[in-house]
């Protein structure tokens, strides 16, 4: 490899190194505060907001939308197996 270049890949490759490590701290706290956040009284009834809101469209999916194939036939007890 050419002497004058390996400097600069050197240099490339700390730069790298530092981005991820940094990446990958700021990915570490943002976990860390979110599990703070949502271990809270305010973090669970939003949690159970979402759940409850998550069912209701849920169910009105299933109520304006037709059954699938798929849902048909485990309705009638005949299972779909897709790529077998």
């Amino acid at each position: 490899m050419n002497t004058a270049v390996s400097p600069s890949l050197e240099t490339v490759s700390a730069v790298k190194n530092y981005g991820a490590e940094t990446a990958h701290s700021i990915k570490d706290m943002s976990l860390n505060a979110a599990n703070e956040v949502l271990a809270t009284r305010f973090g669970n009834l939003a949690l159970s907001g979402f759940e409850t809101t998550a069912a209701l469209a849920e169910k009105y999916l299933d109520f304006f939308f037709p059954p699938t194939e798929q849902e048909l036939q485990q309705e009638n007890g005949n299972y779909l197996f897709v790529g077998l």
